[in-house]
């Protein structure tokens, strides 16, 4: 479901409060008590922290945001019943940005938080996965630039498991087309774009 992803950065991208409204809903979807959905829900938040810039990175490193995400770990709220699976994805979500966003002062505070309570009792291993690992701050806030997709590209090739093969076709395809210029007649507002996608890649 790339595409599917993909689709949902861009309209992140493309809307004065898509990162607002975005976190909102992975918020509520990460907090889902159906696993598959709420693992989803963490891959399609990485691939925006990836993908949708100083902007969304800004939002999702707010105490507003972060304590939505504490909430499935810690015991007092949905820990409780909250699958292993996603506590521990959510684990190396968090551990991952105290790594790669070390100016990120919340998201470092939170981290801290949750050791000194004993909700996480070690630094989990990170995943060897491309699309987690952010890239580096830039002054753009465009989806890539050219130097991010040809690194991007180069290390998926290099890759022998079949989806990132696949999404590197589909990164190779994506540059060999124009972006087409945003209209937001009708459904396409920021609220359409999100529903919409969510729907497609949860249902």
């Amino acid at each position: 479901r790339w595409d599917c992803i993909q689709a949902f950065f861009q309209s992140v991208n493309q809307e004065t409060d898509g990162p607002q409204v975005a976190l909102s809903l992975l918020a509520h979807k990460i907090q889902s008590p159906q696993e598959k959905e709420a693992l989803q829900a963490l891959t399609v938040l990485e691939a925006c922290m990836n993908n949708c810039g100083k902007r969304f990175r800004g939002e999702a490193a707010k105490f507003r945001f972060l304590n939505e995400l504490i909430k499935v770990l810690s015991p007092k709220y949905f820990g409780s019943w909250t699958a292993q699976t996603v506590k521990d994805r959510l684990t190396q979500v968090l551990y991952g940005w105290t790594q790669w966003l070390k100016e990120e002062t919340k998201i470092q505070d939170a981290y801290s938080m949750l050791k000194k309570q004993g909700v996480i009792k070690k630094d989990p291993k990170l995943p060897d996965k491309v699309i987690m690992a952010p890239p580096p701050q830039r002054a753009t806030d465009s989806v890539f630039d050219q130097e991010d997709k040809a690194t991007l590209l180069a290390r998926l090739l290099k890759s022998r498991r079949p989806e990132d093969l696949e999404t590197a076709n589909r990164l190779i395809k994506s540059t060999m087309k124009e972006v087409r210029p945003h209209t937001k007649d009708g459904c396409h507002t920021a609220h359409c774009h999100f529903f919409f996608f969510f729907f497609f890649f949860f249902c």
